[in-house]
């Protein structure tokens, strides 16, 4: 999988497991999360579209070792969900966990540790800038949006992030009209911002301003847009607003890799393998055209010359 944002701290018993799914166990835009055979279990476990888990998961290893069924949403388990929920929070608290940094964010001269004590990082609100963006709760809005006017990148990321998974939020009934805020967003300074606030416009009725400014950072090797197109191409509204866009898109996927982009954000990979990858979701490209012939001759030669591969017990 390539680099992400992903984060998905952990709490067992000697029963169950918890897991704090940040925005959907990855953000919405973490490359690598959002295609079909990696959101299969939702789609196994009954939800009506592919989409990201709950916030909160909770599951039984006694009665379910291979952690099929979430039991966040069951009355009977509410009690040991809060208690695990909590003593998570407590921990993250007590370490000064920083793995809810984004990336882009990361990569401090004198290392993130050292920065974050040398600057007195306000950790508590990051922590709960990310728990709140997890949620898909309309109710969070006013906190959503004080968060996109923060000055600090990291904090507006987990805000334009927290509109996403909000207008990705599986029931799709919560009705919500963008603040300017999210919508200024969009040119933030930080790409990861941008990106993220361009993916929500695109659930929340401003494809005509989300899409092309996705399509433009997409095109500048963004890993944040790549897996925002990747995941609306798997929602009905995002595959729509997508398809008006065909052209671009396959423009992307002839044309030769592209430059790398000059923020943080860059992926580094090849644009035109990641456009078709994006068109196969779409279902506008067969699979068995993912790779080229040379990148598939390259993968003959490669299985060809590898060791041969002992099960072990």
């Amino acid at each position: 999988m390539a680099a992400s944002n992903c984060f998905a701290p952990t709490r067992r018993t000697n029963r169950f497991r918890f897991a704090t799914a940040t925005s959907g166990e990855c953000p919405p835009t973490s490359p690598g999360t959002t295609t079909p055979s990696t959101l299969a279990p939702q789609k196994r476990n009954g939800s009506s579209r592919f989409g990201p888990p709950t916030a909160e998961r909770l599951f039984d290893l006694q009665a379910d070792p291979w952690e099929l069924n979430d039991l966040s949403a069951d009355p009977k388990h509410r009690q040991t969900l809060d208690r695990l929920s909590r003593a998570m929070d407590n921990h993250m608290r007590e370490t000064a966990d920083l793995g809810l940094f984004p990336l882009a964010q990361r990569d401090r001269k004198e290392g993130l540790y050292a920065w974050t004590r040398a600057t007195n990082y306000p950790l508590a609100e990051l922590h709960q800038a990310a728990k709140v963006a997890s949620q898909g709760d309309a109710r969070n809005i006013e906190k959503l949006t004080g968060y996109l006017r923060s000055e600090r990148p990291e904090i507006r990321f987990w805000g334009a992030s927290g509109f996403a998974t909000l207008g990705g939020a599986p029931s799709g009934t919560q009705r919500w009209t963008p603040p300017v805020e999210l919508v200024n967003a969009v040119k933030d300074a930080d790409a990861g911002v941008a990106a993220e606030a361009a993916h929500a416009l695109c659930y929340a009725g401003r494809a005509e301003v989300g899409m092309p400014a996705l399509l433009d950072a997409f095109a500048r090797g963004s890993k944040t847009a790549q897996s925002a197109l990747e995941t609306l191409a798997l929602t009905p509204a995002g595959a729509a607003a997508l398809r008006s866009h065909l052209p671009r898109l396959r423009q992307l996927a002839t044309g030769a890799p592209a430059a790398a982009s000059t923020g943080e954000d860059a992926e580094g990979g090849d644009v035109s393998s990641q456009a078709r990858s994006i068109l196969i979701n779409l279902r506008e490209m067969p699979v068995n055209r993912l790779y080229g012939a040379p990148e598939q001759a390259k993968g003959r030669q490669v299985n060809a010359e590898r060791r041969p591969l002992v099960p072990v017990p």
